[in-house]
């Protein structure tokens, strides 16, 4: 089957990996100049370690980051609103989270598309979707009947 998937963010990237492995012609368009990384760090919690792991990648993306034991939410004075301990969660997930910066993430995801030699299929930067693309989103958006 032939796939497009339009942005090239960590979902877009991850989802291109994942569609090719199976077998699938993927196409990947986004809108930004470029493949830097927006926003900072990110926490990945188990549900997204399983997703990596399942890919093949949780490995390459736990040496860039670290582990955080816990989580604290305090008001402006600095008291103490809430607190979730992570090492718990975790464990109750049967899979870790990490702390890691978008860009690195995404940099391995986008190793990853490479080395699986995509033809085609790696993030054409800048560009808006393709006429059938934008024909079937307006589509979508415009009408209630079934498409």
């Amino acid at each position: 089957m032939d796939i497009l998937i339009l942005g090239a963010g960590v979902a877009g990237v991850a989802a291109a990996i994942a569609l090719r492995r199976q077998g699938h012609a993927v196409r990947l368009v986004e809108r930004r100049a470029g493949g830097d990384a927006i926003g900072g760090g990110v926490v990945l919690w188990p549900n997204a370690s399983f997703v990596l792991a399942e890919l093949g990648l949780l490995e390459r993306v736990a040496a860039l980051g670290g582990r955080p034991p816990a989580m604290r939410r305090m008001d402006r004075a600095g008291a103490p609103l809430m607190e979730l301990d992570i090492g718990a969660l975790d464990r109750a997930m049967a899979y870790p989270s990490h702390a890691v910066l978008r860009r690195d993430l995404q940099a391995v995801l986008l190793a990853e598309l490479a080395r699986l030699g995509m033809a085609g299929a790696s993030p054409r930067w800048r560009r808006r979707p393709t006429t059938p693309a934008r024909r079937c989103a307006s589509r979508t958006a415009a009408s209630s009947a079934p498409i």
